[in-house]
C-alpha cells in the first residue's frame, strides 16, 4: 500500500509544476502553489516535511508547517548551512533547492547523503564533517561548477570514480577519515589548484596525479605513504609540498625537479639521504627533522632564497661547508644530531656559530 501510494504522490501531474513555483523564490507563485496542494490535494506531504527538516535545521527554528514565507526564504538562499546532532536523514527534497552556491553539512548523524545533491547545478563549494558517512554518491560528479570540496571526520574510505567529471575544482580537501587510496581519476582534475589529505590513511599515490598540472599545493602529512611516484615532477606549478609524518625512506629523483617548489617538509618519516636539491632555487624553507639522514648534500649551497632549514634529529655527523652560501637563511636547527666537531671544517664551525 505504501508503495502505491509513493507511486501516485511521483505520478501526479502537478508535481513537477509546484516545484517550479517552488523554485521562482516569489511569494505570489509559492502561495499560489500551496493553495494547489490544499485544493487539488496534491500528495506532497513527505516532500513539504523534507522542506521543513532543511528550514529547521539551517534556521534553527521550528515550524508547525511551511507557509509560503518560510519556502520562499528556503528556496532564496545561497548558502545552507546544516549543522544539527539529531538529523538522521538529509531529505531528498535538498536537490531542490537550486540557487545553492555553498553547502555545509557538519555533525549529522545521517549515514549518506541523497543522490539529488547531484541537482545542485550552482553549487561552488561544499563542506561536509558527518562521522557516520561511509561514502558519496556517484552524483556527485553532476556538481558541474563546484570549485571547492572539504571533506572531514568522515568514514570514508574511498572516493566515487565521478570525482574526476568535476572539471570546475580547485581545492580538494579530505581530512581526519580513514581514506586509503585516491582514484585513478583524480588526473582528469584539470583545474586543481590545492589537494589535501591528511591524518588518513594514503598507502600510495595514483601516477594520474602527475596529470594534475595546475596544482600548486599538495599536503600530504600524517598518512602511510611508503613511495612516491615519478610522476610529480610532472606538477611543475607545484609550490607548496608537504609529506610530513608519513613512512617514506627515500624519494624519487625526479623531485629535484619542481622548479616553483617553495616549502618543503619532510618531517617524521624514514629517510637515509636527500636527491640533488640544485634545482629548488626559489625554495626558502625546508624541514626534514625527525628522519635518518646520515648527510645533507653538498648542493644544499644552491638553495640561495632559503630562509629557514630544520634538520635536527637525525643522524647527520657533519655539516656541507656549502652551508655558507645560503645567504638569506635566517633560522638553522640542527640540534639532536651525532655531530663530530673532527669532521665538520673550523671555517664552518666559525659560521655556525655567528648564524645558528
Amino acid at each position: 500500500m505504501l508503495v502505491q501510494e509513493e507511486q501516485k504522490q511521483q505520478e501526479h501531474p502537478f508535481k513537477e509544476q509546484i516545484w517550479q513555483l517552488f523554485q521562482s523564490a516569489d511569494r505570489a507563485n509559492i502561495e499560489m502553489a500551496l493553495s494547489w496542494i490544499k485544493s487539488l490535494q496534491i500528495p506532497m506531504f513527505q516532500e513539504l516535511e523534507g522542506l521543513k527538516t532543511l528550514y529547521r535545521a539551517s534556521c534553527g527554528q521550528r515550524v508547525v508547517q511551511m507557509g509560503g514565507k518560510e519556502i520562499q526564504q528556503l528556496f532564496s538562499l545561497e548558502h545552507l548551512f546544516i549543522r544539527q546532532r539529531s538529523l538522521y536523514q538529509i531529505p531528498e527534497v535538498l536537490g531542490r533547492l537550486q540557487q545553492l552556491k555553498k553547502l555545509s553539512i557538519f555533525h549529522s548523524r545521517a549515514k549518506r547523503l541523497p543522490a539529488s545533491i547531484g541537482q545542485l547545478h550552482q553549487l561552488e563549494e561544499l563542506s561536509i564533517q558527518m562521522s557516520l558517512l561511509e561514502e558519496l554518491p556517484e552524483e556527485i560528479g553532476q556538481l558541474k561548477n563546484l570549485r571547492c570540496l572539504h571533506l572531514g571526520q568522515l568514514a570514508l574510505s574511498y572516493l566515487p570514480k565521478s570525482i574526476g567529471q568535476l572539471q570546475q575544482l580547485e581545492e580538494l580537501q579530505v581530512v581526519a577519515s580513514p581514506l586509503m587510496y585516491l582514484p585513478e581519476e583524480i588526473g582528469q582534475l584539470s583545474s586543481l589548484r590545492k589537494l589535501v589529505v591528511e591524518h588518513s590513511q594514503l598507502e600510495q599515490l595514483p601516477k594520474s596525479i602527475g596529470h594534475c598540472c595546475q596544482l600548486q599545493e599538495l599536503s600530504l602529512r600524517n598518512n602511510k605513504l611508503k613511495k612516491l611516484p615519478s610522476k610529480l615532477c610532472s606538477l611543475q606549478l607545484l609550490q607548496w609540498l608537504d609529506l610530513s609524518q608519513n613512512e617514506l625512506r627515500r624519494l624519487p629523483f625526479a623531485l629535484a625537479h619542481l622548479p616553483l617548489l617553495r616549502l618543503l617538509n619532510l618531517d617524521g618519516n624514514q629517510l637515509e639521504k636527500l636527491p640533488c636539491i640544485k634545482n629548488w632555487a626559489l625554495l626558502y624553507e625546508l624541514s626534514v627533522r625527525d628522519n635518518q639522514l646520515a648527510k645533507l648534500p653538498a648542493t644544499i649551497g644552491r638553495l640561495q632564497q632559503l630562509k629557514t632549514m630544520r634538520v635536527e634529529n637525525n643522524q647527520l655527523s657533519a655539516l656541507p661547508l656549502s652551508i655558507m652560501d645560503l645567504q638569506e637563511l635566517r633560522s638553522l636547527n640542527y640540534h639532536k644530531n651525532p655531530l663530530r666537531q673532527k669532521d665538520i671544517d673550523p671555517e664552518l664551525i666559525v659560521w655556525l656559530n655567528n648564524n645558528a
